[in-house]
């Protein structure tokens, strides 16, 4: 029986940076905020499409974030590579694979 909390079959895409749109009393003007102040490139950046603060504002976000001259591309482009089993991606240069 297989106990390993970690299927290596497939492969994760996790972040290196949280936009806390989950937290109490979380604004899209504060997750932006957020968002803002911390994005590089090479970063995947957490976010809840569930949030409905989140929702109504993303278009407002990926345009700022365009206009600051950042792309935004799958898993596949930022690594260059098609997600391998059993690799954790946290960044473009963060990446675990087992």
């Amino acid at each position: 029986m297989n106990t390993s909390p970690i299927n290596l079959a497939s492969a994760f895409a996790l972040y290196d940076m949280d936009s806390y749109d989950w937290a109490e009393g979380a604004t899209s003007q504060s997750s932006e905020k957020k968002v803002l102040a911390q994005a590089r490139t090479g970063s995947i950046i957490l976010m809840h499409d569930i949030q409905e603060d989140t929702a109504e504002g993303i278009a407002q976000l990926l345009q700022k974030l365009r206009d600051r001259g950042f792309t935004l591309v799958t898993i596949p482009e930022l690594t260059g590579e098609y997600p391998r089993p059993g690799a954790i991606y946290y960044s473009r240069t963060n990446i675990l694979r087992m």
